[in-house]
């Protein structure tokens, strides 16, 4: 009887070994799904700067790949605007645009019809 049950639990132990090691060396698939980061900017400046500097460790951390940045312009400030246009240097996947094009870009991005 002791061996009726040894046999299952042994099974169940190596399926359960082969599945943390899959998880932990396992490859990732190599098609990855598109991400659009969009941010809103005002004229907070400190808020805008811990915002994109969040984005930023992100991307200098590979934790994911961002394919595009939107910087949504709702009233910036100078110093702001300055903030926006040191990011886009930085990431050539950033765009800073007005509310009224945003539209338009997320109309591309997402391949949707301006006309909802």
């Amino acid at each position: 009887m002791e061996t009726a049950i040894l046999i299952p639990l042994a099974v169940l132990v190596i399926i359960a070994v082969l599945e943390v090691i899959c998880l932990v060396s396992g490859k990732r698939g190599c098609e990855r799904t598109p991400l659009t980061v969009a941010v809103p900017v005002f004229s907070d400046s400190e808020a805008l700067a811990n915002a994109l500097a969040r984005v930023r460790d992100t991307i200098l951390r590979g934790r994911c790949t961002i394919d595009r940045i939107i910087l949504i312009d709702y009233g910036a400030d100078e110093a702001s605007a300055e903030l926006c246009g040191e990011f886009c240097r930085d990431f050539r996947e950033a765009l800073f645009i007005k509310p009224e094009d945003a539209r338009n870009i997320f109309a591309e991005i997402f391949a949707i019809s301006a006309e909802m």
